[in-house]
């Protein structure tokens, strides 16, 4: 598994690597994937003793600290990111086509969701089950219509 972590720290006048004054940014982006438990708990991990070095949230709960710091979970990072890349190709701001890996729905009714629910073929292989164009289709089609139709990127980010 290939994973690229990035610590980025920036620090106040004289303050200390674990004093309140430093802020303290984390920035995880996995490069492959993993669908192993046992990966993604590896990787949680490295999230999970950065922030016991914080002397002011050493002490709490890891759930407690990430909510604390305004960080978010690898799963919850990685889930966001796929919707970002998605939302992407759907607007055409990437060159990868939307057309080429993914299928609109075209049985929508227009009753629940939104209009641009995508189809999700069947997968006999684990390797398509775990290719990203397949795994992204459900939490594509439960957002609501005015996230999917944002005008900007920013726009969907904050929706």
């Amino acid at each position: 598994m290939l994973c690229r972590v990035q610590l980025s720290f920036c620090f106040l006048k004289n303050a200390n690597f674990c004093d309140s004054k430093s802020v303290v940014k984390f920035n995880s982006r996995t490069h492959l994937t993993s669908h192993y438990i046992k990966d993604k708990e590896l990787l949680e991990r490295v999230q999970h003793r950065f922030t016991r070095m914080i002397k002011e949230v050493r002490d709490k709960d890891y759930l407690d600290r990430l909510k604390e710091l305004n960080l978010w979970t690898l799963e919850e990072r990685r889930n966001r990111a796929d919707l970002i890349e998605l939302f992407k190709m759907y607007k055409g701001y990437t060159s990868v086509h939307f057309e080429s890996l993914f299928t609109l729905d075209c049985n929508n009714k227009g009753t629940r969701g939104h209009m641009a629910r995508l189809s999700k073929p069947r997968c006999q292989k684990d390797v398509r089950k775990y290719f990203f164009s397949h795994w992204v289709i459900n939490r594509w089609n439960v957002l609501d219509g005015e996230t999917v139709s944002s005008s900007s990127i920013n726009v969907f980010r904050i929706n």
